[in-house]
């Protein structure tokens, strides 16, 4: 890679910011590598900023080679810009205040995040001179200036001494004209916009239009958010755009301002909606209508996985028989539906379930797995045997050595306990995410040992003899 493809790369945030300041300082003599770095550092995130902050003043104790030229350009009053902002980020407070001072004489783009970085610096001199600066770039050129100084204003708000840029700008969005908060309200960084939309919301300067907008549309979730609830306080009409939100919360919402309103069709179409949330709003706005939920679902398992979860969410112990059968469900979304299903409705056959331990979707082995977790009893210790190193390989099997089912607890027949299997295999690969989960509930799985294929499963009499000689030793995961 050449010297101005590891410049631009790292200007654009695409490798580390480790010699970027001396890459800076390299390209400050061709113009337009400097013009396209300038442009790129301009637009550059507030981690890039902080990283080569960071990384520049990193090097107090052992000066590099660009260091000394930086402090020459400076005393000679002519530094170029891109040898301006590595200045503004010496490890010398000395240079910094005088890179600072130098910055305030002119409007570049580039400079706009290094004076914000210089108002939360730890030398107050520092600090007061990259102030007082802000303060007539935010005099001058109120919109150009929020936008250039907001991202590092708002991501420096919590660091000490970080919060009086962060503050000068909300007096800013609160107490300026339309065409500033405009300019904040379309801001391509998140925390400019946000900040923007809270304050206007608070002030309510917000247009209708505008939040509807907003809500359903806004990339940055706490927006949405915002703008839904002051929609939803404002007026319960305007709820109704909202039910097409990508924000589960957003869609709840409105389906509960519009039932309590004495509107129960939103309801009775987001019965279906594939947010537990969404669904768990829906069906209580439903039932106080006089209606029951779960006939909706009964009548529709076959259309989406929703259906499904929903009839578990509503059902009885007498709507097993209908989820059975969607155990082998198509779509890896309703098979974990399913399980999830009977969980709650009390399920008890275990032998049904066990072959989705083996099941190519992560979901639907978690699922079966806390099915088969609720209904172990006794905290046996978790234990793996491991054969030698040679003999693993990627067609090892996980056997649990132990019913997964105990009639002492889950009220099992005896048909239930002869019908329940003695092992259980699974793919290695699956162990571990599998054991670790079950530990995390506060259980233990009971005996796992790795074999070196399905086939070695072990017989009625005991492990196979290729057994006899693993070794133990308590799971540690």
């Amino acid at each position: 890679m050449t010297t101005s493809e590891q410049l631009l790369a790292a200007a654009g945030g695409s490798t580390g910011t480790a010699e970027l300041a001396g890459l800076l300082v390299a390209a400050a003599t061709d113009p337009e590598l400097a013009r396209t770095t300038e442009r790129l550092l301009a637009e550059g995130t507030p981690r890039l900023w902080s990283a080569l902050d960071d990384s520049t003043r990193g090097h107090w104790w052992q000066q590099p080679s660009w260091a000394s030229a930086i402090l020459d350009r400076l005393v000679s009053g002519a530094p170029r810009p891109l040898e301006l902002v590595v200045a503004g980020c010496h490890a010398s407070g000395y240079a910094r205040e005088a890179a600072v001072v130098l910055m305030g004489k002119s409007r570049r783009p580039v400079y706009a995040p290094v004076l914000a970085l210089r108002t939360a610096d730890w030398v107050p001199e520092v600090r007061d001179r990259a102030r007082q600066v802000c303060e007539r770039w935010l005099a001058d050129s109120p919109a150009t200036a929020l936008l250039g100084l907001g991202p590092l204003a708002f991501t420096l708000d919590r660091r000490a001494n970080g919060a009086w840029l962060a503050d000068m700008l909300r007096t800013l969005l609160h107490d300026g004209s339309d065409d500033i908060l405009a300019a904040g309200l379309a801001a391509n960084d998140w925390r400019v916009r946000r900040a923007a939309h809270l304050t206007g919301l608070a002030a309510h300067r917000i247009d209708v239009d505008r939040m509807v907008t907003a809500a359903l549309t806004d990339p940055d979730p706490p927006i949405r958010t915002a703008c839904a609830e002051a929609l939803i306080r404002r007026s319960p009409s305007l709820a109704r755009p909202l039910l097409a939100s990508r924000t589960a919360a957003i869609r709840a919402d409105a389906i509960h301002v519009l039932g309590w309103a004495g509107d129960a069709a939103p309801a009775r179409a987001a019965l279906l909606d594939n947010a537990h949330l969404v669904r768990l709003t829906a069906q209580a706005t439903v039932r106080r209508t006089g209606t029951d939920p779960a006939e909706h679902y009964r009548a529709r398992l076959h259309e989406t996985p929703a259906a499904i979860a929903g009839l578990g969410e509503t059902g009885t112990a007498v709507d097993r028989e209908l989820v059975w059968p969607w155990l082998r469900h198509p779509l890896p979304r309703g098979r974990a539906a399913a399980v999830r299903a009977l969980r709650r409705l009390g399920a008890q056959p275990i032998p049904r379930v066990v072959p989705l331990l083996t099941d190519p979707s992560p979901s639907v082995v978690r699922q079966a797995a806390a099915f088969l977790l609720e209904r172990l009893i006794e905290p046996y210790e978790a234990r793996f045997d491991r054969r030698s190193a040679t003999a693993a390989a990627s067609s090892d099997v996980v056997i649990f050595d132990r019913p997964l089912m105990s009639s002492s607890r889950a009220g099992a027949s005896s048909s239930d306990l002869d019908s329940d299997p003695a092992s259980v295999c699974l793919p290695a690969r699956r162990v571990r995410p599998l054991v670790r989960s079950m530990l995390r509930r506060g259980a233990s799985v009971r005996s796992i040992t790795l074999v070196g294929s399905a086939g070695s499963a072990p017989r009625s009499g005991g492990w196979p003899d290729s057994l006899a000689r693993t070794r133990s030793r308590t799971c540690c995961w």
